[in-house]
């Protein structure tokens, strides 16, 4: 799933020797070229893909051609120490540099100092830090391939790597903890249909909806279920279904939010279910213990975030009841990237993304949500390191500074 062979299969030409080379121009050789593009033909065939050989090149032109490799790239922005794993080294990890310049990330072999792969930063599609290793993160790019390093400072990569890509116009990137294979409904460059105008194979799937609808539907239906569950029913089983879904919604909506054609009736309704299904979690004697609870809302709140980036979710944010105590909530996660989703979401709730920029209610929301001393002071604690993520809630910053900071970021 989201990936898949869309042909036709267009190789790069065969390599050949130069004519200086031994035999270079041998019956045996040209034969041994021909039988190979034949073989791959016939495998292509059987599959049902086009096979098309590109023109050929000569050895020495190659070899130069390689060693340029990244030599227009642009100047290094920051470098990172990384072991990766290939397919060419089964079962070890293999030493690298990668770099991140203004448009590219660059993989360097440190003994030799030259360039193994070159990809740009238009074509990440996400990053994915996954949470059962403190080392190992993904690089999904949007033609479906993937990169996996190993790297002690593997969230200042992760950082460096979305700032780089936000820095080249590519905002649609985030950061999740699932890998995107077997959640995606189409191939990660293929965006799925969210107008009910133009009905193809996947609305046909979904009765006719935009995928995105259903999608969204999907989750709310499962949230409202776990909320509404009685004490005797397997409440497991139930979030499990709501996580499934919530992963399947974030990887189907990129994060610039939900597209303005879905119907803002649908947004609106299904946004206070999928918020309520956190308070639940989070509430004191809950059915589950703060470790899950935590991790699950992580996941959920990436679902949040990319509901209120678009017209309808901004607007209805601030007209759920228990919006604020929600935001109190989820700012006293102890969760590394639970928080790191809960400051994030604040940040789209009081910044309108979309164009006309809706001001009034961009002010109406600081008003709400920056103007409430427990978050405030919540955003205080996690900026000077005494926050939950940080270590705990055990220290607070004195009033006179909280009242000075809090000054500043209501009037920011």
């Amino acid at each position: 799933a989201g990936g898949g062979i869309r042909g036709p299969i267009v190789g790069n030409g065969i390599v050949e020797a130069s004519p200086s080379a031994p035999n270079a121009g041998s019956n045996g050789v040209g034969r041994a070229r021909s039988d190979l593009a034949s073989a791959m033909k016939r495998s292509a065939d059987q599959i049902g893909v086009p096979f098309v050989v590109g023109q050929g090149i000569m050895l020495d032109s190659w070899l130069q051609l390689r060693a340029e490799l990244g030599s227009d790239c642009g100047e290094a922005i920051c470098s990172y120490r990384v072991t990766k794993p290939t397919r060419r080294h089964v079962g070890t990890t293999i030493l690298r540099t990668l770099f991140l310049t203004p448009k590219y990330i660059v993989e360097k072999d440190p003994a030799t100092g030259t360039v193994v792969s070159l990809r740009s930063l238009s074509s990440v599609f996400v990053v994915v830090r996954l949470r059962e290793s403190e080392t190992e993160l993904c690089i999904e790019y949007k033609d479906g391939q993937s990169r996996t390093y190993y790297s002690t400072e593997r969230d200042a990569l992760a950082c460096s790597i979305l700032d780089a890509c936000a820095s080249a116009d590519n905002v649609s990137v985030g950061i999740t903890e699932e890998k995107s294979d077997g959640h995606r409904l189409t191939p990660r460059d293929i965006q799925t249909n969210t107008s009910n105008a133009k009905v193809g194979f996947l609305e046909n799937m979904f009765a006719g909806t935009s995928v995105e609808v259903s999608l969204l539907s999907r989750l709310s239906h499962a949230a409202s279920l776990l909320t509404g569950a009685e004490e005797s029913t397997n409440k497991k089983n139930i979030l499990d279904d709501v996580l499934e879904a919530a992963s399947e919604f974030n990887a189907n909506v990129p994060t610039s939010g939900v597209s303005p054609l879905v119907d803002k009736k649908t947004v609106a309704s299904a946004l206070p279910t999928i918020i309520s299904v956190m308070l639940y979690l989070l509430s004191p004697g809950g059915s589950f213990n703060r470790e899950v609870s935590e991790k699950s809302c992580a996941t959920i709140l990436q679902s949040v975030y990319r509901i209120v980036r678009c017209q309808a979710g901004f607007q209805a944010i601030a007209e759920i009841p228990d919006s604020i105590k929600f935001f109190e909530s989820i700012l006293k996660i102890g969760d590394v990237f639970g928080i790191f989703w809960s400051v994030k979401l604040l940040s789209a709730v009081v910044t309108c993304s979309y164009d006309p920029r809706d001001r009034e209610q961009e002010f109406v929301n600081k008003q709400m949500f920056l103007g409430r001393p427990d978050i405030y002071q919540s955003l205080i604690s996690l900026m000077i390191g005494v926050g939950t993520a940080s270590g705990g809630w055990d220290e607070y910053p004195t009033k006179n500074y909280v009242d000075t900071m809090s000054t500043n970021v209501r009037s920011h």
